[in-house]
């Protein structure tokens, strides 16, 4: 089954004044397999979260939405209008998005790729943003095999 294997994430920020910073998110995506596979340019979407001060401690789902910290604040298709993309053998390719945010702010920014196949596929990176100290973490990378819906039964 070919599919996009652990690549990197990584942020740029460049203070635009005391209250907004540019970011740019980059992402490399590599297909080490023999196959070439074609990207679901509609599913695949980058969403950023605010992580508020509030937030209570405990465990935290962010995988789906909304998850425990709701919906995202923005979220673009990476690939906008492209009708298709594919990743070709033993290729890397580089992705770059970007956003204003506000400083003062932490942020989650999350990746979907996925696959497109009659199985959804994907594969999801995290990475962690202090728009007041302009730090990130270390990007976390997950790969699931989505299970297709099924019909609502009746």
């Amino acid at each position: 089954m070919p599919t996009a294997d652990k690549g990197s994430l990584s942020l740029t920020a460049l203070p635009i004044n005391d209250y907004k910073v540019w970011v740019q998110i980059d992402a490399i995506w590599r297909n080490p397999g023999n196959l070439p596979f074609e990207l679901d340019v509609k599913e695949t979407v980058i969403g950023v979260y605010e992580i508020k001060p509030s937030i209570e401690a405990g465990a935290v789902q962010v995988k789906a939405d909304p998850g425990d910290l709701g919906m995202p604040l923005y979220s673009v298709q990476p690939y906008g209008s492209a009708r298709s993309v594919k990743f070709e053998p033993k290729s890397e390719s580089l992705i770059q998005s970007h956003f204003v945010l506000d400083r003062g702010k932490i942020y989650l920014f999350r990746w979907k790729l996925y696959r497109k196949a009659e199985k959804k596929y994907s594969r999801t990176r995290f990475i962690m943003f202090d728009a007041n100290t302009l730090n990130t973490t270390t990007p976390v990378e997950t790969g699931e095999a989505e299970a297709a819906e099924e019909p609502q039964g009746s």
